[in-house]
């Protein structure tokens, strides 16, 4: 019942801050993907993949009584959305749902941003993947857009470095190497009075040092996983190679998806290929603005105690999610590419000063970046 309430909150606050197009636009391609799986039978989904994937996994902990799920690993998230639509149990409405919810934070983020530059944020091929399966990074995607939310409105940095601490913990019950981003709970401090290179390069110390201090507690844990490399793990890869960087921000092209059976560990349907490939496209459309935007503020980025608390935190969690996967298989699939390039957007979208003469400034750099697009596109298949 909870759930119904949320998305009919998303409806009116879509309307209230002039995002009832997005709103419309999100929704129905949700529902279109999610019919398309429905029509195929949901258990269908399972079956591609040739190993048991976690969208089954999840599914089947969803459909058991409440007192059965705490035997299931990682329970608390199908846990979470059955709570979210009692006393309902429907998988359809538990997935519009936890859409839906992810679409209001966003809209509550970004209220008052310009409707070309939200349509950013939210249109990625990613996101959708992810929102339309039963994963349990929708779970973390929530949990830090309600973070980031948090304390983009509550000024007291204890309380801040309180909520991030906290949402940390939540999260490290269902990805358990979050537990090292525990450091950043630190952030709100990083606002000084009087900045300074010396001061930051204070924080920036610390920070690392925090980091460091984490590593070594748990260093027989990381060890033991950089040392079991596996090729049948989501990613499909195994291990770090000099071109893991542009696969997890640049992949998996929009080709491939239309070539799914071929590239893809995750469970796929046939019907969902060409909507994912003009959403991929759409994507690539987008990256280079994004890519420049980034690289000509990187200076900027560096004296961080400017940057606001909510960026900061966006960034680590993105860039934190890519180190790992990047170190221990060498790329990230889709679901993970989701948590990385939305807060890192996020970031990119909150830090810079957002205009349309900027697109033309930049318009060279931006067509030799899409140029690489397309040839990455063409040689991946």
């Amino acid at each position: 019942m909870f759930g119904i309430l949320l998305i009919t909150l998303s409806f009116i606050v879509s309307i209230k801050y002039n995002k009832l197009n997005h709103f419309i636009l999100f929704n129905l391609l949700i529902v279109i993907m999610i019919y398309l799986m429905n029509i195929n039978s949901y258990e269908a989904l399972f079956q591609i993949a040739f190993k048991t994937s976690d969208t089954k996994l999840y599914f089947s902990t969803f459909n058991l009584p409440f007192e059965d799920m705490t035997n299931k690993t990682f329970y608390q998230y199908p846990m979470f959305l059955r709570y979210l639509i009692y006393p309902f149990k429907d998988a359809v409405l538990a997935l519009i749902t936890q859409s839906n919810i992810i679409f209001l934070l966003l809209i509550l983020i970004f209220k008052d941003l310009n409707n070309i530059f939200f349509f950013t944020i939210y249109f990625n091929h990613t996101l959708f993947f992810t929102n339309i399966n039963f994963l349990k990074d929708n779970y973390l995607i929530i949990v830090i857009l309600l973070t980031i939310f948090l304390i983009q409105n509550i000024k007291n940095k204890i309380m801040q470095a309180i909520i991030i601490a906290f949402s940390i913990l939540i999260m490290k019950d269902i990805r358990p190497f979050y537990k090292f981003f525990i450091f950043l709970s630190i952030i709100p401090f990083v606002h000084l009075k009087q900045n300074s290179k010396k001061k930051n390069f204070i924080i920036i110390g610390l920070m690392l040092s925090l980091a460091g201090l984490i590593f070594l507690l748990n260093f027989k844990y990381i060890m033991a996983v950089l040392s079991t490399w596996n090729a049948t793990s989501s990613t499909g890869t195994t291990g770090f190679s000099i071109l893991s960087p542009i696969k997890i921000i640049f992949g998996p092209t929009p080709l491939r998806y239309l070539y799914s059976q071929n590239f893809f560990v995750q469970p796929f349907l046939k019907e969902h290929n060409i909507i994912f490939f003009v959403l991929h496209l759409i994507y690539y459309l987008i990256l280079p603005y994004l890519i420049i935007m980034f690289f000509i503020n990187i200076k900027e980025y560096l004296n961080i105690s400017a940057l606001k608390s909510e960026s900061l935190y966006s960034l680590g969690m993105s860039l934190g999610t890519f180190l790992v996967y990047l170190l221990i298989y060498g790329s990230a699939d889709i679901r993970q590419r989701a948590i990385i390039l939305l807060f890192l957007t996020i970031f990119i979208i909150k830090e810079n000063t957002l205009s349309f003469d900027f697109i033309l400034k930049y318009k060279y750099s931006y067509f030799f970046i899409f140029l690489f697009e397309m040839i990455l596109m063409v040689i991946s298949v």
